[in-house]
């Protein structure tokens, strides 16, 4: 899911929401984790391939959300901080 942020300066970001899929060997099929990853600081809608920065920790490990909403929730709250 891609989507356009609107800052208090009025100029917009995009945030690109992506699942986190895992390769079954035992099944054979890529399975959905139920997690997911964001990345930000799109300076234009992206195209097909994902572009940006991925949001990651203190330890540069990739932030891992429960649902796009809490995804969204976290990215409103850090772009109001920029």
């Amino acid at each position: 899911m891609t989507i356009k942020i609107q800052q208090e300066d009025q100029s917009f970001i995009w945030v690109s929401i992506e699942e986190v899929n895992m390769y079954s060997e035992s099944k054979k099929v890529i399975e959905h984790t139920g997690e997911y990853v964001c990345y930000y600081k799109f300076p234009e809608k992206p195209t097909i391939a994902v572009s940006g920065e991925l949001l990651k920790d203190k330890n540069n490990k990739p932030l891992i959300f429960n649902s796009q909403k809490e995804a969204i929730d976290y990215i409103k709250v850090i772009t109001t901080k920029l």
